[in-house]
């Protein structure tokens, strides 16, 4: 799941707490607000629905690279990303 915390400018910071048992990534972000609207769908932002839709179009047809093999551990995607030779795609077994 994927919870949006915000806070205002100003703020004397942000405090998180995870009741669950399970780990946790955090992402933290900090810019001043750029006045646009925002349209979010699963990991993608964009300004409008449209855009969303449209970048869904683009990926599905190949439009936004080589797709990376997503049931890698997270071993072998570290070594994917860097580059290393050793890496093996589970997808081309």
């Amino acid at each position: 799941a994927y919870l949006p915390a915000r806070t205002a400018m100003g703020s004397d910071g942000v405090m998180m707490t995870n009741p669950g048992d399970v780990d946790a990534d955090v992402l933290i972000l900090a810019g001043v607000p750029i006045g646009e609207p925002v349209a979010a769908q699963g990991t993608w932002v964009m300004n409008s629905q449209l855009e969303l839709d449209q970048a869904t179009n683009d990926y599905n047809a190949g439009r936004f690279g080589i797709p990376w093999p997503h049931t890698l551990p997270d071993a072998d995607w570290r070594q994917l990303v860097t580059g290393s030779s050793r890496a093996k795609r589970r997808d081309s077994d």
